[in-house]
């Protein structure tokens, strides 16, 4: 059945909520300027993508005539836009010049830092080259692009302080693509002790290594970083099916094959080191950073994105000041929802109220207290299915649209009390939301940028 829109009107909508005549002081929560789902679906951001009412469509497109002459464009012409190999040579040679010239100068644009967001954005093509088909041509098209390494500039390593250390990476990392991004100092405790090929060892060394049996990870990165990436909210949706699984691969193959060598080129080249690539226990080092809370699932919710989100972890020697924990009422909130519970079609998810010491099994790790799942359950119906599953992040009373107010409203008012936190849940379920999507209706539709990664 399609989710795509509810017709439950604003009158219906309190009615049912047992919210009409004297009220609680919650309705003038939901009131503000909400109708219905259809309404949210009009909004800006979330019709299909038309074109601007000023825009308008002709048959022959202004400046595009051509005459007999034309033909395909040959590249085999002597010169390179009208230089000679040598003069265009020279010009390059003169380019790295000036460019290290300026940076010594300090000269608005050429910091050691600005140079660093530049080539490290280059980084992803050289990675991705060898293992898409990428042709020769492009591969080799690199006339424009200068390359000046960090040890050519004749100027120390960047730095600021802790706190403008932390901006400045928080700024080339959403620069490269994520969407949150959290620092917290790294703590040992959150780091597998062995992988099941190679035991991990912290030492004063200042190399990385790995050698049979055996990771070693440098003393001196000290800085964890969280970087994530919400999933397409139209294809979470349709979990549980491979188009729904389509939403978390992307993120995670966006995040290793472009923002991580990116960032770590970035960190390289201001004069700093980083290890893209941990074997770093992602959700407690996220937590600890603050940019989410544990939550039912045993998984993340953040306050952003709800649990759409895909996550992994950087190290790196760059000396930042950490972030703090957050508390957004989660833990209290799930105390009493337990819609995810509710949802979960192999019983992975725990009905207790308060969170336990016992553990649910050998892949759950002792010592700490949680919401502890059934894996065994949940990866047999991953088989079964062969999907990831994800209905419990579908069903989240968290996982809504952003441009809704009232959506917003909510999340405050739970991170504030839990007093409505019942209510919620039956507002959510009153309204329809969760439930499967008609993957053939997200393929009907053509999606706006920001309709497609709306929260």
């Amino acid at each position: 059945m399609s989710k795509f829109h509810s017709t439950v009107s604003r009158r219906d909508f309190m009615k049912g909520l047992g919210l009409t005549g004297a009220g609680l002081g919650a309705a003038g929560l939901v009131a503000p300027g909400f109708h219905d789902i259809d309404e949210l679906i009009s909004m800006p951001g979330y019709k299909d993508t038309e074109r601007k009412w000023w825009v308008e469509e002709i048959e022959n497109p202004k400046m595009f005539e051509f005459n007999e002459e034309y033909s395909r464009y040959d590249q085999r012409v002597p010169t390179i836009y009208g230089y000679t190999p040598a003069e265009f040579g020279q010009l390059r040679d003169d380019a790295k010049a000036n460019t290290i010239e300026n940076c010594k100068n300090a000269v608005n644009g050429y910091s050691r830092r600005d140079l660093a967001l530049k080539f490290g954005g280059r980084t992803a093509s050289q990675v991705v080259n060898d293992v898409l088909n990428t042709p020769t041509w492009i591969k080799g098209n690199s006339m424009n692009m200068v390359m000046v390494q960090p040890e050519e500039l004749g100027v120390g390593k960047w730095s600021g302080t802790p706190e403008e250390n932390t901006r400045t990476l928080k700024n080339a990392a959403r620069f490269y693509g994520v969407d949150l991004v959290t620092v917290t100092e790294l703590d040992e405790r959150f780091f597998y002790a062995h992988t099941g090929k190679a035991k991990i060892e912290f030492r004063d060394v200042e190399e990385y290594s790995e050698e049979p049996g055996l990771t070693i990870i440098p003393k001196k990165f000290r800085y964890a970083v969280s970087l994530a990436i919400r999933w397409a909210t139209p294809i979470t949706k349709v979990r549980v099916s491979p188009l729904g699984d389509a939403s978390g691969r992307d993120s995670i193959d966006v995040l290793y094959t472009a923002v991580k060598p990116r960032l770590s080129e970035f960190l390289r080249y201001i004069g700093y080191s980083a290890i893209p690539n941990t074997p770093a226990l992602d959700v407690p080092l996220s937590i600890a950073g603050g940019m989410a809370e544990l939550t039912r699932t045993n998984r993340l919710v953040s306050p952003q994105f709800g649990p759409s989100f895909y996550m992994t972890t950087l190290l790196t020697d760059f000396p930042m000041a950490p972030d703090k924990p957050i508390d957004i009422g989660l833990k209290e909130f799930c105390t009493s929802c337990m819609k995810c519970a509710d949802a979960c079609p192999s019983g992975a998810l725990s009905f207790e109220k308060e969170p336990y010491w016992e553990t649910k099994g050998e892949w759950n790790n002792k010592g700490h207290k949680a919401w502890f799942e059934n894996s065994k359950n949940c990866m047999g119906f991953w088989l079964e299915t062969n999907t990831l599953c994800g209905i419990c992040f579908r069903e989240c009373p968290f996982s809504k649209y952003d441009v809704a107010n009232v959506h917003e409203l909510i999340k405050i008012t739970a991170s504030k009390t839990s007093l409505f936190n019942g209510f919620f849940r039956n507002m959510d379920d009153f309204m329809g939301y969760g439930g499967q999507w008609d993957a053939e209706e997200v393929w009907a539709r053509e999606w706006s940028p920001r309709a497609w990664y709306a929260k």
